[in-house]
């Protein structure tokens, strides 16, 4: 199977934003632990570790810079994003330019077998009514070649798709997570 530029080139610029995507998330990770990566504490719970050694560790950080990251934090949207729009739109757009194609494609090859099929006059000639069935056929596996390479470019960019909302998910869950933290911590603060 032969890729078209027009296909290959657009899933080279999404396995781009894809890698991009990823390295935004691990900025982000990188960001919320830069917080409090260098703090040390040693009396943590045996009973969910994590929890309270991250819960401590926020407590260690300077109020002030707790307020700025919780107000950073809330002020990002990680769900309504340009990329997570436009790759909606080329899904959807390949998607339907590939079933008109194909409708299309079989429509005008069974109207044109059944019509060589048909004809009589193009039967007399049988090496000019070979070639026109050798043609028909030709278009025919063109236009299935042709839509083989829109269904994989649209099989692409719905993985695409379906990695960037995972990308999403995992900020916004860390995000929550976090601001819970920063909550609790300045509660415990202030008291």
């Amino acid at each position: 199977m032969k890729y078209s530029p027009f296909i290959v080139i657009p899933v080279i610029a999404l396995l781009i934003i894809t890698i991009t995507e990823y390295f935004k998330l691990f900025l982000f990770h990188k960001m919320l632990s830069s917080t409090y990566k260098k703090i040390k504490v040693y009396n943590i719970s045996q009973y969910l570790h994590s929890t309270d050694h991250l819960l401590q560790r926020y407590k260690l950080v300077p109020k002030k810079n707790l307020e700025l990251l919780k107000l950073k934090l809330e002020s990002e949207d990680y769900n309504n994003t340009t990329i997570s729009q436009i790759i909606d739109l080329l899904h959807k757009l390949v998607f339907s330019i590939t079933t008109a194609a194909i409708a299309v494609i079989i429509t005008i090859s069974s109207a044109n077998l059944s019509f060589l099929k048909d004809n009589k006059i193009l039967q007399e000639d049988k090496a000019a009514w070979i070639k026109n069935v050798k043609d028909t056929l030709a278009t025919f596996s063109d236009g299935v070649d042709f839509y083989s390479n829109l269904l994989f470019a649209a099989l692409f960019i719905y993985a695409i798709f379906s990695l960037h909302f995972q990308i999403e998910g995992s900020k916004n869950k860390s995000k929550r997570k976090h601001l819970r933290f920063i909550e609790e911590a300045l509660k415990q603060m202030d008291t």
